[in-house]
């Protein structure tokens, strides 16, 4: 079990290492959409929570194992072939600009040659940014090793859901950072998923600032959620998008590692068995 106790850093105080974070994941997600052949619903630029490294790494492999790394406790990337790391560099004092840099050089190096050129940084929009105007990185923040936490603490969870045939992949999508899983509850004659559900973790974003879990559906119901039964913890919440929510705030009100997992299985089965219901 790698599930860590949280809230020694308040999840209303993470909001400047998850932004700093989520820019340097997108050094990895340019590795894929560089030197990955694209998919339909961008899995190339997606990432993987290594629990042993305890980093987000590309979550497909460029060649032989080569992957790009993002270590959250210091905030550094590096490369790894194989599950070995051969490459690693700390990015603190160091600007956006200089992580691309540095991981196109590596990714080069460490496919022989095979692999140049400049990767390609990915265009969906995200929230404006120092980094994105030659800030430079600063690990001294004591949010990146709670940010850290909260990721691992995430996966844990995520790998002890009871195991379901249709459950993709954990993976960290880049554009929103969440880390998740998505479960196919129906299919049509052409086996395409027509009813989703989707589980996972962001560490917050612009209208939730603090990491918290969702548990949401598609298609999304057309119910106002004040018409859903009570969750015992978590909320249903509507703001921009229908989910069941559980607050990191609400997490770690919970005073032992056991009992903040037990809040988190908690919510996730009895979201998950209602969104369930709702797509019945």
């Amino acid at each position: 079990m790698n599930r860590q106790f949280l809230g020694v850093i308040s999840p209303s105080a993470l909001v400047d290492a998850r932004n700093a974070t989520h820019r340097a994941a997108q050094v990895l997600a340019a590795v894929g959409e560089t030197h990955l052949e694209h998919e339909a619903d961008t899995s190339h630029t997606a990432m993987a929570y290594d629990p042993t490294l305890g980093a987000l790494v590309n979550a497909r492999p460029i060649e032989d194992g080569l992957r790009g790394v993002l270590w959250l406790d210091d905030l550094a990337i590096g490369v790894t072939r194989r599950d070995h790391v051969v490459d690693r560099i700390p990015l603190s004092g160091r600007t956006l600009d200089d992580a691309f840099d540095w991981m196109q050089r590596s990714v080069a190096i460490h496919s022989d040659g095979e692999r140049r050129g400049a990767l390609r940084r990915p265009t969906y929009p995200l929230p404006d940014h120092g980094l994105e105007h030659g800030d430079a990185f600063d690990s001294s923040d004591p949010g990146s090793i709670e940010l850290g936490k909260w990721f691992r603490s995430a996966h844990s969870a995520l790998e002890s859901l009871p195991s379901h045939p249709d459950d993709g992949p954990i993976v960290c999508w880049p554009h929103h950072f969440d880390l998740a899983i998505l479960r196919t509850v129906a299919r049509d004659a052409s086996d395409v998923a027509t009813k989703t559900i989707g589980v996972g973790l962001s560490p917050g974003d612009d209208q939730i600032p603090e990491p918290y879990w969702y548990v949401n559906h598609w298609p999304t119901t057309t119910r106002g959620t004040g018409s859903l039964e009570p969750l015992p913890v978590g909320e249903w919440h509507d703001d921009g998008f229908v989910a069941a929510v559980l607050r990191g705030g609400e997490i770690i009100e919970a005073r032992s590692t056991q009992a903040q997992s037990d809040v988190v299985a908690s919510f996730l089965e009895h979201a998950m068995r209602s969104s369930e219901e709702l797509l019945s």
